[in-house]
């Protein structure tokens, strides 16, 4: 009887253990299965995702190089005048009426000096120095095509841009901005003999600055109401007081050959770039109206910047 029941206990458990196994197999088969769910992909079926493919590095920032120092008076020296020498200068050329309307200087009137480095470049629409007559900038009197023409402004101040200028300037600049670029921007200092007698007339000398690039194709030195560089944009306020009820005084002008003229001072505009994209920037400078009278402008301290521009183009004092 011990046998018997010993053997009936046996089969007992016997027919009782692959239930009580199935239920045991199936629920490690679910947790197996959510392991290798849940470790898809991993070179470990451990249970942990891998953190995939490593993020590639982020670009340095920008930095600025300083490289104007024993300059000529080439067009790559203007460049590196204004600290265009990190590499990102695929070319530069220079087209002008005569040779004396640029230069590299390290000083301009007895105020004026760069704003980073030990040189700056100068363009202009007559003589470059400060010691020429400024009203005597009719002696070229050559023709271009306008670069970049206008219609009449909205505010009543000045005419519709004429299809020719003259005396014209034009600086070309092909760049490669580096990777951790996401603009760029460069000081500037526009100077005209033609204020304060030919304010909000056709005789409208301008500075432009042409960029042509995947996002922008127009000039991108303008104020607050879009106006161009010449006299007639609400920047030009340094000039004596007695000139116009804009004028804050024109004692930064001494020495520069338009102490009794006007300017608009040191300006910035900064503008929106791909990182690692080319793109052309040209500055142009010329006479609109007729060949009389000089108007000059500095050009220093160009710089990459990784900061938001999103918003475009902007000009600020």
């Amino acid at each position: 009887m011990v046998r018997v029941g010993s053997s009936v206990a046996i089969v007992g458990l016997v027919k009782t253990v692959p239930l009580f196994a199935l239920v045991f197999c199936s629920l490690a088969l679910l947790a197996c299965s959510s392991e290798i769910s849940a470790g898809q992909g991993d070179d470990v079926s451990d249970g942990f995702p891998d953190a995939g493919p490593p993020e590639p590095p982020v670009p340095d920032p920008p930095v600025q190089i300083i490289c104007d120092t024993g300059l000529g008076d080439a067009a790559t020296d203007l460049a590196k005048a204004m600290e265009l020498c990190d590499g990102s200068l695929l070319s530069v050329t220079l087209d002008e009426v005569r040779t004396v309307q640029h230069a590299v200087v390290d000083g301009y009137g007895q105020v004026y000096r760069p704003q980073t480095g030990s040189a700056m470049a100068t363009i202009a629409t007559g003589g470059i120095s400060p010691q020429e007559d400024k009203d005597n900038g009719g002696t070229y009197d050559v023709s271009t095509s306008h670069p970049s023409p206008k219609g009449d402004p909205a505010d009543g101040c000045g005419t519709e841009d004429p299809p020719q200028v003259q005396d014209m300037v034009k600086l070309a600049l092909r760049l490669q901005a580096p990777l951790g670029a996401t603009g760029f921007q460069f000081d500037f200092n526009f100077m005209s003999a033609e204020f304060p007698e030919y304010l909000c007339t056709e005789f409208d000398d301008t500075f432009v600055a042409y960029l042509e690039s995947e996002g922008i194709t127009d000039n991108i030195s303008f104020d607050e109401n879009d106006n161009v560089i010449s006299i007639n944009t609400g920047f030009f306020d340094v000039c004596d007081q007695g000139l116009s009820a804009s004028c804050m005084g024109n004692q930064d002008l001494a020495g520069t050959g338009y102490d009794d003229r006007g300017g608009t001072g040191w300006l910035t505009t900064k503008a929106p770039i791909k990182p690692g994209e080319e793109f052309s920037l040209t500055f142009y400078l010329f006479d609109e109206g007729d060949a009389e009278l000089t108007s000059q402008v500095l050009i220093d301290n160009f710089k990459w910047v990784a900061e938001d521009l999103d918003d475009g183009p902007i000009t600020i004092d």
